[in-house]
């Protein structure tokens, strides 16, 4: 976890980390800067993400058959881009995709393969054109090519976001297990939300920080990422962070453009 993930589909050390008793993480020493030649190789390659998890029992059944088994797979990536400039939609309102509803804690942290919501939706709907979030993630893979030995980049599942979270964000309460069992149910919003998490849009930004400006978008106060799990016919989870140390996993119409795309992959 925090490994440099290349365009070419290797990755490297991310730095020293420190893993607390409750399972948060926290950055023991600063990150080595990406190295951009593969010393393999020879050839350039460029830092497309950072690995997030690599506990094959958090990485989703569609992702697993897509790489060919459970032996094939190594992990999952955050991209260190947004997928597109604006907020956007993530389909159309009152449609039930047929998605495993996330209504619990428990649910949002079951939910763990976005690229079987993906696939779902695409089959379903024969594309992703009136799913704009989704084609987002989608089309990151012409803007951002990866290696064939992945996924390609697609849009997280409610239970992705909260590994990044938990792993990237070193979010604490995100690691305790009664909040992953969790029968609560609604949208975790103000009263219902994860307090005292730290400023985790700096945790976040502070694994890209060896990353050259122009080549990442770090996380900002406020913004809230979609997910590609469904809460009901009309709305769909996406997960907020802020600086003064709150994390809300909430629901929004489907219909109108509230989401950033930060796409994922696995590999």
């Amino acid at each position: 976890i925090g490994d440099y993930f290349y365009s070419d589909g290797t990755w490297s050390d991310g730095g020293l980390r420190k893993r607390y008793d409750d399972g948060s993480v926290a950055i023991a020493e600063p990150k080595p800067a990406p190295v951009m030649v593969n010393p393999t190789t020879g050839a350039s390659r460029a830092v497309v993400g950072i690995v997030f998890q690599t506990d094959k029992s958090r990485i989703g059944a569609k992702e697993k058959e897509k790489l060919g088994g459970e032996g094939k797979v190594h992990g999952l990536v955050m991209a260190v881009k947004n997928a597109a400039t604006d907020r956007q939609r993530w389909g159309p309102y009152g449609q039930d995709e047929g998605l495993t509803k996330c209504n619990t804690k428990a649910d949002n942290y079951n939910d763990i393969s976005g690229y079987g919501n993906c696939e779902h939706i695409r089959t379903n709907r024969g594309n992703f054109d009136n799913y704009p979030a989704f084609k987002a993630a989608y089309d990151y893979n012409t803007t951002c090519p990866v290696s064939a030995t992945t996924t390609g980049w697609y849009f997280p599942s409610s239970g992705q976001w909260w590994d990044i979270l938990q792993n990237l964000g070193g979010c604490p309460a995100l690691a305790k297990q009664d909040e992953q069992t969790s029968s609560d149910d609604g949208d975790f919003y103000g009263d219902f939300s994860w307090g005292n998490q730290g400023d985790v849009s700096s945790a976040l930004n502070a694994w890209m920080n060896k990353i050259a400006a122009d080549s990442k978008n770090d996380f900002s106060d406020g913004d809230i990422f979609g997910s590609s799990s469904e809460c009901s016919a009309g709305d769909a989870r996406g997960w907020r962070v802020r600086s003064y140390g709150y994390v809300y996993c909430l629901w929004r119409d489907k219909y109108y453009s509230y989401f950033v795309v930060r796409p994922v992959l696995a590999f």
